[in-house]
């Protein structure tokens, strides 16, 4: 019977990775036939950008008080601010609720959204709250491995809160890895993804980026299709924000639920001032649909994504 269960699973799976692989494809020909020469062809191709977006320029300064407040002391009074992960050197990451005011001054704007909405051809969410992270030198973890974030791009934004050298800390990507399709997650310890990073390490030979560079600079990739890493070095703070236009880290599974007590880390309640500052900003409700969980959709979206739905209604 078990055997029979993981089976079907398997064979769900991969029906859900190919309609999502047949919508990339099909977006991506009617792209090209609209606008070859778009100006996201290059994130298209490389699958790694350096996010040129002028609204960050500072944000590193506003929150300095934040990060010192943290450091000094290991808490933060800002109930805008959760801390979910410690560890013996200190904070490791803070979940950042969506009212906080820099997200909107800073980060949140229509010329991010245009960005990766050309790269995906269509609409997309923010799958989690946005984080800040904090890496300690001599620091040694699985994300150091090469790998993908489930196989079907998810984009990442990485934004320097701290100078970042070749001896710090840093993101290395594979240029040009997030081309290939996946039709089931691929795990980093496996043979399957070791050949994989092989293959493209010797084809791509010097031919990846990082994210080196002074605090402000940002930089968006498909995590999700790109083969990246962790590059261990001194210390590093980033903040830290992910798209997804599809619902692969949820097995499309209608009782899926956030493991543990990280309510912090996955859903805000927007205040009447953030929603103000989303329709300044020209930015959609739906991308923040599953954030708030007020889901529209149905098919294959967990439950606790449509508990807040009732409340768009009224």
């Amino acid at each position: 019977m078990q055997v029979i269960k993981k089976a079907a699973t398997k064979a769900r799976l991969y029906l859900a990775y190919s309609l999502v692989n047949l919508r990339r494809f099909s977006n991506e020909v009617v792209r090209k036939r609209a606008n070859p020469f778009s100006s996201n062809e290059v994130f298209k191709c490389k699958g790694f950008v350096l996010a040129n977006l002028a609204s960050i320029k500072g944000v590193s300064a506003r929150l300095h008080p934040v990060i010192d407040e943290l450091r000094r002391l290991g808490d933060v009074r800002d109930p805008a601010y959760t801390i979910i992960g410690k560890n013996e050197r200190g904070v490791k990451a803070v979940a950042v609720d969506m009212n906080a005011e820099f997200l909107w001054d800073h980060v949140l704007n229509r010329e991010l959204y245009d960005l990766i909405r050309g790269y995906y051809g269509r609409g997309f969410h923010l799958r989690n709250n946005p984080t800040i992270e904090f890496s300690y030198a001599g620091e040694v973890n699985d994300a150091q491995k090469f790998h993908l974030d489930w196989g079907l791009q998810q984009i990442s934004l990485m934004v320097n809160l701290s100078d970042v050298s070749p001896t710090s800390t840093h993101m290395a990507y594979l240029l040009g890895s997030n081309r290939k399709y996946y039709f089931s997650q691929l795990h980093r310890d496996s043979d399957r993804c070791k050949r994989m990073v092989a293959k493209f390490s010797s084809a791509y030979l010097d031919n990846y980026e990082t994210t080196v560079g002074d605090a402000d600079s940002a930089f968006v990739f498909d995590a999700g299709n790109g083969l990246h890493r962790q590059v261990g070095g001194g210390e590093r703070i980033m903040l830290h924000l992910n798209f997804v236009e599809n619902l692969a880290f949820t097995y499309w599974d209608s009782a899926w639920q956030p493991s543990g007590n990280s309510s912090a880390y996955w859903f805000s309640k927007l205040t009447e001032a953030t929603q103000k500052r989303i329709e300044q900003a020209g930015l959609p409700q739906t991308l923040f649909d599953l954030i708030t969980q007020k889901s529209a959709r149905k098919f294959g979206v967990p439950q606790i994504y449509r508990q807040g739905i009732s409340s768009r209604r009224a």
